[in-house]
């Protein structure tokens, strides 16, 4: 299993150079692959097809049928039943709950780009670190925006155990690998990473995987975290980037710290029963 979702990993991107987002990198574009979901590629809306299907899926997100009952096929019939279908229409949604906890994480990840407030707040952020040393700057900017995405889950932190345990299933886990690649990818981006080296390629690798195992791990720990405003959880993540930080210093090179990185993303898809 391991070495298939390795190879799935890699295949997202061939190293070619390319010109992306104003700079030169010899890394895959993940987020030239569109950020998928199950077999379709184009999100789980889309790859479901179908004009119901559809509609049943983003009732269930935007009504609160997935916050009242989870991901889950009682989520679905009661989208169907709110629209005044049989609870038997839910069936139109072929890949079911699934569907539902894809389609989420999609719009989760999409939606850091366009969050206006998240925008300022890393513009504030860059301006107060100008003069300090570059890479302090950029850790505060990945903190601000991990911590921005981790907020979109937390609503349904209560019912995403149910969502990581569909997508952990070996007939998902290629789409969750692809998502949880282009999520890392989208976070370093809207935090600023322009990272032009000549190394680029190892360092897009191994940065990608650290954060995803950091972001992973938060949040797994943040479904059970029952402190206020899940402060436990922001503490958790600021301990996890210390130890990223920390990986780094100890690292005088890039094919150590990519060791690191492959080390720590393993670990990360074994613990959400994506590798046996």
């Amino acid at each position: 299993m391991f070495v298939r979702t390795r190879q799935a990993m890699v295949g997202l991107g061939k190293r070619v150079l390319m010109r992306r987002r104003g700079y030169v990198t010899a890394a895959p574009d993940v987020r030239a692959i569109r950020i998928t979901a199950g077999a379709g590629g184009e999100g789980a809306e889309g790859a479901e097809g179908g004009d119901l299907a559809r509609l049943l899926i983003r009732t269930a997100l935007d009504d609160g049928h997935v916050t009242a009952h989870g991901f889950t096929w009682t989520a679905l019939r009661s989208a169907s039943t709110a629209r005044g279908l049989s609870a038997m229409a839910a069936s139109a949604v072929a890949r079911g709950p699934v569907a539902l906890a894809e389609q989420f994480v999609v719009e989760a990840t999409a939606r850091l780009s366009a969050d206006a407030a998240l925008a300022a707040e890393l513009a504030q952020l860059q301006h107060q670190h100008q003069h300090q040393h570059q890479h302090r700057g950029m850790t505060a900017r990945v903190r601000t925006v991990v911590a921005r995405r981790l907020a979109y889950v937390q609503p349904l932190a209560h019912v995403w155990p149910g969502a990581l345990a569909l997508m952990a299933q070996p007939a998902h886990a290629p789409a969750a690998v692809a998502n949880l690649a282009a999520l890392a990818d989208e976070m370093w981006h809207v935090a600023g990473d322009r990272d032009a080296r000549a190394d680029a390629a190892c360092a897009w690798y191994s940065k990608r995987g650290l954060l995803a195992a950091v972001y992973a791990a938060t949040e797994l720990f943040m479904t059970t975290d029952k402190s206020p405003a899940f402060v436990d959880s922001l503490a958790f993540l600021d301990r996890r980037l210390q130890d990223l930080a920390s990986a780094a210093r100890a690292s005088n090179d890039l094919s150590a710290a990519a060791v690191f990185g492959f080390k720590s993303a393993k670990g990360l898809l074994a613990s959400r029963g994506l590798l046996k």
